[in-house]
């Protein structure tokens, strides 16, 4: 399931190994990486 490009790599990994199963957590996870977006 890749329907979002991650603000980084280290996410892509994450998303990649299954620790990000929906996109609501995605986005979670991606805000709490990158306050600054």
């Amino acid at each position: 399931i890749k329907t979002i490009n991650p603000y980084s790599e280290e996410l892509q990994e994450h998303f990649n190994e299954g620790r990000i199963d929906y996109h609501n957590n995605f986005t979670k996870e991606l805000r709490t990486a990158c306050p600054s977006e």
